[in-house]
């Protein structure tokens, strides 16, 4: 139920990534040693295991921090690639990316690496942290990505003929690991990172010949015919983004259009799709392969394209899809956070309350704004009586009758150091109370770095100088009638900032629990602000 990371199972699995830590730092940095023949095997799946595990999160021990310490001066000193390179590749092992300073410019360590080593040296420059830990690093790994993409953008414009070979590399490893979605959880604007972003992924696009003009048709904008809507959903399934776009049938609901869709993964009855769905003309499954999927959709004559995913994180199909504009009008929508920063995305859709007066600044595609919140959710109705697998009470997590207890069902990434040390003052200036989180959610992702984050949530709490038991953190909840009834044991649900809830915020409403929440800047920090605006609920903004 309640996590806990003082195990022996936790420890031994911490003692046996140092392990294999060292083992590997002292191979790696042997003399002689061949990196090139190292990472043409299977073996160096140990390097990417470690890389991608919440190792380099870990504090160090005294030893392992002189070593790290040793390899960082390294680092900041040695201009030989060949001496260098090794070093470099280690201590990634030891510190996220973003922290390593090195004598030779991302840009120098792209152009000189050899060939066979780029795509692990993308891939370290690339890789997001797990977790941010101190206060300033949602704004330092803006920096450092805005500058790595910029890099990236020079290098992938390179017209130099002699450049090709590690130019196509370049861009086809950067298409493989970018993601710019740990960015979203800071104040900044992104518009500059997905231009540029855009931009590269679209220069893939041409190389590869997968770019293709639309000839528009001519009864497109005749009154007389009507305009054929196409919804491009990846899976129709119980997750955030089918029941965020369900509701846009009802804006599409007129004798005006005819709406088509168009899905991959249907796991939706037929019965359930019908029943919020009522105007759709037509429900295509796609073929997996891109070019299929791009003739099975041009075949259908869509004139509006509305892409109801998230264009502005990983490369997915999708990002490719749209960059060969399957429709004469492709739009955008909140499944996306950010803008898309794609020239082939025509219009974005949102809402006046979510977006502020100067948002479009921060779009490359022209806003459209419905009155009110951008989000609307359309629920599937529950087909049994609710029945939570766990009915949860105070005693169970160890909490007191009288105590306070705050609630925050927000994903682990929008729980920043900021936010921790935000809630950490709460706690501490609110005698006998306690805050209880799930921040695991699957909708996310699979893995997260647990064994950090709680370390995190006690050294704030050592900080501020109260028992870290009052962080009460929960394991994956088995169903959403298990959430309402841990939610149901709440006095005051806390939102974030930057990254506010959206779909984490009906639930505290439906229980009656009152929250707090803090209005941000940009769109994706005012979520929950205007879901509370639709509803009056001003005065909890």
């Amino acid at each position: 139920m309640l996590v806990n990371v003082d195990s022996v199972e936790v420890y031994q699995i911490k003692q046996n990534y140092r392990r294999m830590r060292k083992e590997l730092t002292v191979k790696l940095l042997k003399p002689g040693f061949s990196l090139n023949d190292y990472f043409a095997t299977d073996e160096s799946r140990i390097f990417f295991k470690l890389a991608k595990s919440e190792l380099p999160h870990i504090k160090l021990s005294s030893k392992e921090r002189a070593l790290a310490d040793g390899l960082l001066s390294i680092c900041v000193q040695e201009r030989n690639l060949g001496r260098l390179l090794p070093v470099w590749l280690v201590t990634h092992l030891y510190f996220p990316s973003h922290r390593i300073k090195c004598v030779l410019s991302s840009g120098e360590l792209l152009a000189m690496a050899p060939l066979e080593l780029v795509k692990v040296v993308v891939y370290l420059m690339l890789r997001q942290p797990l977790l941010m830990l101190e206060k300033d690093e949602p704004d330092f790994c803006f920096t450092y990505y805005l500058e790595l993409v910029r890099i990236f953008h020079a290098l992938a414009m390179d017209e130099e003929e002699s450049n090709r070979g590690r130019r196509e590399l370049l861009i086809e490893y950067f298409y493989e690991f970018q993601n710019p979605s740990k960015l979203y959880f800071s104040d900044n604007d992104l518009l500059s990172v997905m231009v540029l972003r855009a931009e590269i992924l679209s220069r893939r696009s041409r190389d590869i010949t997968l770019r293709q003009r639309f000839e528009v048709s001519e009864s497109f904008g005749d009154p007389a015919s009507k305009v054929r809507v196409g919804i491009f959903m990846p899976a129709l399934s119980e997750r955030s983004e089918t029941f965020v776009t369900l509701p846009l049938f009802k804006y599409f609901s007129s004798p005006r259009f005819s709406i088509h869709v168009f899905s991959e993964l249907v796991e939706l009855s037929h019965d359930d799709f019908l029943a919020f769905a009522p105007g759709c003309s037509s429900l295509t499954v796609i073929p997996r392969n891109l070019e299929l999927c791009r003739q099975e959709i041009r075949k259908a004559n869509i004139g509006i394209m509305v892409f109801a995913t998230n264009l502005a994180a990983v490369s997915s199909p999708y990002v490719l899809l749209a960059s060969r504009r399957v429709a004469p009008i492709q739009v955008a929508e909140t499944c996306s956070p950010v803008t898309t920063g794609m020239q082939e995305i025509d219009y974005f859709l949102s809402g006046t309350f979510t977006e502020p007066p100067e948002a479009q600044k921060s779009y490359t595609e022209k806003l459209i704004l419905l009155e009110g919140p951008a989000q609307a959710y359309a629920f599937l109705p529950r087909k049994e009586k609710n029945c939570p697998d766990k009915i949860f009470s105070r005693d169970d997590l160890k909490i007191s009758e009288n105590a306070v207890v705050f609630v925050s069902g927000a994903n682990l990434n929008k729980i920043t150091p900021g936010m921790r040390l935000l809630w950490a003052r709460i706690l501490a200036a609110t005698p006998n109370s306690c805050l209880l989180l799930y921040p695991f959610n699957h909708n996310w992702q699979r893995d997260y770095p647990v064994i950090t984050f709680m370390e995190s949530l006690r050294e704030t709490a050592l900080q501020f100088g109260f028992d870290d038991s009052r962080w009460k953190v929960l394991k994956p909840l088995a169903s959403r009638d298990d959430l309402l009834s841990l939610i149901s044991l709440g006095d005051i649900y806390l939102d974030t900032i930057n990254h506010s809830g959206a779909v984490s915020m009906l639930d505290p409403l439906l229980m009656g629990l009152p929250p707090v929440v803090i209005e941000g800047r940009r769109g994706r920090g005012r979520q929950a602000s205007a879901i509370l605006r639709s509803l009056g609920l001003n005065e909890y903004i």
